[in-house]
């Protein structure tokens, strides 16, 4: 993060460089210094916002930032401190301005990073003037958390994932299943599940893989500046005490693939913690690329990402294979690839092989990777128009840019026994009169509809009644129908909701109108709306 989206309310904790990469750090005699780029907590500081835009900073000994006579600067001010002013300069650096003060004939001085006085024994100057030794780049230093679904990602931006031996390596740019960890907490540590089901676990101390049965290593939870951490290794036998780092360089070879413990902190040490939410990639699905158009087959078997409705078209059954899946489309083809560079959807058997690649903004990449030609390379399917010789395919990419990401919503499965739950989490359910209400509750067999087919239409039959959802006026609906009923179109939206549509009826005059949870004109009824954009027309369908 660079210091120009620095805020004093949200970064509370910081880091300070100079020009030349050296940390502000406080002294054992509570003085401040810049003498070395490594750092460690004498480099943290907590902000502390002040009137007027300003700041203080305390530092890691508890002790304000404070000024000695508009010359020297230390950090032992047992409260309130010296106010600074942060001036945003271009390529991301910054001053801190100090105004204000008797002697300063309204003047702004500034921090500097030399040392001042030798007889303060470790302070910085006070410029009356700015120059080079003014200039300072802000860290922001976040609060990390290792719960959950997450992928750990190095300072070269490759991904830790589990190898077919068990072991460890950083050696992908995406998170494919393989380099997806699900963390535990045990008081202060750690535990890393891979997707293989084992504990990353510990060899003496030296070699760190993931085929441990239970348990694990526990990994302590360091925060650097730049939203990285270091794993901290602490409290094994042979370690005398000492503070250990998981790295990201290989280890020892007899262990056929495992990740060296660094005994001193270093880059290959660092790392960030990237959140990983996982979609279940099963059933039927339809993918959305970022523009919110949707990837659909074509009357020639082609594939296109132009529109942003989500009708059959744009609906493909995932077919899986291991941790890979094949896609077959609604018109019963498989998608397949030509030359490792177009794709359209009519393969008649097997088809293209796609790998499921996750991102923190819940898209995925799909990966193509094993095939001839590729040379060990991963490539992506796009959502960009490929050669128009195919007549209407999509273009395989060789890095994953933008137009790889995908939004991947499960389709709602009308068919069979269902219940429909509304945004609030009510469920329909019919009544003992037989109308029709939203409640909360249990699912019971009122709340319970049989979905029979009407063309690419469906009738909804309450369990509890064996009644008809039916219209009445195109106003109101209720469920009092001996037979037929109301025909519902069923429109697919996305997050895996739906809309239940109604058209072609007398008096409609050629518009739809939508079910809606909202309370018709009539007791115990729903409301027939106009505008299908209303929350009240999208639902969650339960099958049962």
């Amino acid at each position: 993060m660079s210091s120009q989206k620095f805020n004093p309310a949200v970064s509370s904790t910081i880091a300070i460089r100079d020009a030349d990469g050296k940390y502000m750090k406080v002294t054992s005699t509570n003085g401040l210094e810049f003498t070395s780029a490594d750092f460690d907590d004498n480099a943290i500081f907590t902000v502390v916002p002040r009137s007027s835009g300003k700041i203080a900073l305390v530092g890691h000994n508890e002790k304000y930032m404070n000024m000695y006579y508009l010359d020297d600067i230390k950090c032992e001010g047992p409260g309130g401190g010296l106010d600074v002013s942060v001036i945003f300069l271009d390529d991301y650096f910054v001053q801190f301005g100090i105004s204000g003060f008797s002697g300063q004939d309204g003047k702004t001085y500034y921090v500097s990073c030399e040392p001042g006085n030798a007889s303060y024994h470790g302070s910085l100057a006070v410029k009356k003037e700015q120059d080079r030794s003014t200039f300072f780049v802000i860290e922001p230093i976040g609060k990390a958390t290792l719960t959950g679904t997450v992928a750990l990602k190095d300072m070269n931006g490759k991904f830790m994932s589990v190898t077919s031996t068990n072991g460890l390596t950083f050696d992908k740019t995406f998170v494919e299943e393989n380099a997806i960890f699900e963390a535990q907490a045990s008081g202060s540590k750690y535990a890393l599940i891979g997707s293989n089901g084992k504990y990353v676990n510990m060899y003496y101390v030296d070699d760190v893989k993931c085929e441990g049965p239970g348990g694990g290593l526990a990994v302590g939870l360091y925060n650097r500046p730049l939203r990285r951490v270091n794993l901290t290794i602490s409290g094994y036998s042979g370690q005398d005490g000492k503070t250990y780092f998981l790295s990201n360089l290989p280890g020892n070879e007899s262990y056929h693939g495992s990740l060296a413990v660094a005994k001193t902190e270093n880059e290959h040490c660092r790392f960030r913690i990237e959140p990983i939410t996982k979609i279940n990639v099963t059933g039927v699905i339809t993918l959305r690329n970022q523009e919110g158009c949707y990837m659909k087959v074509t009357e020639s078997g082609g594939l296109t990402c132009t529109s942003s409705v989500a009708d059959d078209n744009a609906k493909f059954t995932v077919k899986r294979s291991g941790s890979k899946l094949a896609l077959i489309g609604k018109n019963g083809k498989y998608v397949n690839m030509y030359y490792v560079d177009d794709v359209k959807c009519e393969g008649p058997g097997g088809g293209l092989t796609l790998g499921v690649g996750y991102n923190g903004d819940g898209t995925v990449f799909l990966t193509i990777s094993g095939y001839q030609g590729q040379n060990g390379a991963t490539y992506f399917l796009s959502s960009e128009p490929g050669n128009a010789s195919y007549n209407g395919s999509l273009a395989v990419k060789r890095c994953a840019v933008d137009t790889c990401r995908f939004y991947i919503d499960s389709v709602a499965q009308v068919s069979g026994t269902i219940a429909l739950r509304d945004s609030h989490g009510a469920y329909l359910r019919v009544t003992n009169d037989k109308g029709l209400v939203f409640s909360h509750g249990a699912v019971d067999d009122n709340a319970k509809f049989t979905v029979k087919q009407d063309g690419n239409k469906v009738n909804l039959i309450g369990v509890g009644y064996g009644s008809y959802v039916n219209m009445y006026g195109i106003k109101y609906v209720q469920c009092k129908g001996p037979s037929g009923g109301l025909a519902l179109g069923v429109n697919t939206l996305v997050n895996g909701l739906v809309r239940l549509s109604i058209s072609g009826y007398q008096g409609q005059d050629g518009k739809t109108a939508y079910l809606s949870s909202r309370a018709g004109e009539a007791k115990e009824s729903l409301l027939v709306a106009s505008d299908g954009s209303d929350a009240s027309c999208r639902f969650v369908v339960e099958n049962y």
